[in-house]
């Protein structure tokens, strides 16, 4: 047995060495002269090692050639090797972004280049979208436009001017809202926000348009409890009154007069204020 194998290891044996190049599928006989290895089929696939990210590093050391393939099954990405500067190996993703192909999210790392506008962008983590980069010989930097300012350390704020209309959409479950607001004092040097009904554009309301001051003074007479104004009091209206100065209580006899309070009964000449306001 031994004898036939080795004399048809012989006569088939060059054979393998004449031939320089492998063709597996159809028409085995017509190979590109440019292939290597050609795959032919109208059926079948390149089925490339599947790996974990894990898996992969175990059987692959520093000393891995560049140009080694295989299928990531943890990324979902056909990766290669490339040896870097550092003497390690790098594992990069085939996939390439173009304008036409760009998808809605990426991965850190991930870049997209657009061949119309000849732009760079990268995938940022942080707000979930593709940011635009420009390189130059020494620096790299960051557009940022419409409401948005960059940082040191490359961090992104909100700030600035905004160059067009802007509109945040809320629903019942997505809300907007500012915490921690300082506590002021209600008066003309503060404005109110407020927006349109329709269009929910903010625009401010001087606070003085709603809280407004009228005074009006008497002099008492002796004994004297009640004051009558020449307007009627408004039903959103309220009162202080004072008398010398001390604020003293008061009961609405009608709609245009006030009866102090029996301790008030005022003396001959006493001053009495009466402020309304909204």
């Amino acid at each position: 047995m031994s004898i036939k194998i080795s004399c048809y290891l012989f006569l088939f044996a060059p054979s393998l060495f004449l031939f320089s190049q492998i063709k597996i599928g159809e028409n085995i006989l017509e190979v590109s002269p440019y292939a290597l290895l050609e795959l032919e089929s109208t059926e079948r696939g390149l089925l490339l090692p599947r790996m974990t990210n894990a898996q992969r590093d175990s059987a692959f050391d520093k000393n891995t050639p560049s140009g080694v393939v295989l299928f990531n099954s943890e990324t979902q990405q056909i990766q290669y090797s490339i040896n870097n500067e550092n003497g390690q190996v790098d594992w990069q993703p085939s996939k390439i972004y173009t304008q036409n192909t760009q998808p809605k999210s990426g991965r850190i790392g991930d870049l997209s280049y657009d061949e119309t506008t000849h732009l760079l962008s990268a995938w940022n983590s942080q707000n979930e979208s593709w940011m635009e980069i420009k390189a130059a010989a020494d620096e790299v930097s960051m557009n940022y436009e419409n409401g948005l300012i960059m940082k040191p350390n490359n961090l992104v704020r909100l700030g600035g001017a905004l160059i067009e209309a802007t509109s945040i959409e809320t629903s019942p479950t997505n809300t907007f809202s500012i915490m921690g607001l300082e506590e002021t004092e209600a008066d003309d040097q503060h404005n109110l926000m407020i927006t349109e009904v329709n269009t929910g554009i903010l625009k401010r309301l001087p606070f003085s348009s709603l809280y407004q001051e009228y005074i009006t003074a008497f002099q008492a007479e002796e004994g004297q409890k009640q004051f009558s104004f020449d307007e009627p009091i408004g039903s959103n209206q309220k009162l202080r009154v004072y008398r010398n100065g001390i604020l003293v209580n008061y009961t609405l006899i009608d709609p245009q007069t006030i009866e102090l309070e029996l301790q008030a009964t005022c003396h001959q000449n006493d001053e009495i204020k009466i402020i309304q306001f909204n």
